[in-house]
């Protein structure tokens, strides 16, 4: 018998979330955590006492904000 493969998990993920009737403040946590996953990466930390790590792309020194 052949190995099964894998399911792509981008492919999973795409699948995953193409369809979601649900507003997308209403998910965007939830959809963020799950990509992290997909990608890798860490989930994003919540805001802590020490306000100069708290900056977005908007806090960062030579970019301007939209």
């Amino acid at each position: 018998m052949g190995v099964a493969s894998s399911p792509d998990p981008v492919a999973t993920f795409i699948a995953r979330w193409s369809d979601t009737e649900l507003a997308e403040r209403a998910i965007k946590n939830l959809l963020i955590n799950e990509l992290c996953d997909v990608l890798d990466l860490l989930h994003p930390a919540p805001a802590g006492p020490d306000s100069t790590v708290n900056h977005g792309v908007h806090g960062l020194h030579g970019v301007e904000p939209c």
